[in-house]
């Protein structure tokens, strides 16, 4: 069972989504969206069984590196890039009262 959207209910998904829709591009987008809606009902009549399921669209390796300790930085740099420092201490300003 297709569901036919028509130029109004076209019309009224703009409105939630705040775009302007004319005329012209409601009538263009409802029969677009009917030919979707189509396509998605001949889905479950499709033949499937040799297809291998796919996990990710995209064959990827993992990007993440070992997590290894490495040094920080020294605490005379530190100090040195901080804007104010008391001593060995960064200050920065108060915000809870």
């Amino acid at each position: 069972m297709t569901i036919k959207p028509n130029k109004e209910a076209v019309q009224s998904l703009a409105n939630l989504a705040q775009i302007a829709v004319t005329e012209d591009e409601s009538l263009l987008y409802s029969e677009q969206l009917s030919d979707l809606l189509e396509l998605f009902d001949k889905l479950p009549d499709l033949d499937v069984t040799d297809v291998t399921p796919t996990l990710h669209v995209a064959v990827t390796k993992s990007q993440l590196r070992k997590d290894e300790p490495e040094p920080g930085m020294s605490l005379e740099t530190m100090l040195k890039n901080a804007p104010k420092h008391n001593g060995s201490e960064i200050v920065v300003p108060k915000i809870i009262e």
